[in-house]
């Protein structure tokens, strides 16, 4: 037999979870209607231009071949040799556009890194590599030619 107390406890349990429902879905809503942040969730604040050059230096130093006097330099002596060098696109990246909803839940924004290795390119492998980095800086793909 179902009393008016059993009536109440099913009624308050449908309210609770309805208003949890309302509170994610305006959460997303909210979410879709703000900026995109670069901020990252590890160190709470965006990475700098320069941290993220040296992740994406450090990484290809790490996996292929560069001319010693490049290596040898690291990111800042390739920008003092070569200051237009690097270009870091955030807001600009193509990757950022058209975002729907659910991509910006699941998902952060990506920022590319681009690293032209030469003042005047000369042959191949002198042409710019490119990055496609997390907030936080992790390498998810890289194009340009492999240096093994």
């Amino acid at each position: 037999m179902t009393t008016g107390f059993d009536v109440l406890r099913r009624s308050t349990r449908l309210a609770a979870t309805g208003l949890v429902l309302i509170s994610v879905l305006f959460a997303a809503a909210a979410r879709a209607a703000s900026p995109e942040s670069f901020a990252c969730y590890r160190y709470d604040r965006e990475l700098s231009d320069m941290e993220l050059l040296e992740k994406a230096f450090s990484y290809e130093v790490a996996r292929y071949r560069l001319p010693p006097e490049i290596a040898d330099g690291g990111i800042a002596g390739l920008i003092k040799s070569h200051p237009d060098c690097c270009i870091i696109e955030r807001e600009t990246n193509p990757f950022n556009e058209n975002r729907n909803l659910v991509a910006r839940l699941l998902s952060p924004p990506t920022i590319m890194v681009v690293i032209d290795w030469t003042i005047t390119p000369t042959t191949a492998e002198d042409l710019p590599t490119r990055f496609l980095l997390t907030p936080c800086g992790e390498i998810r793909e890289r194009w340009g030619i492999l240096r093994k």
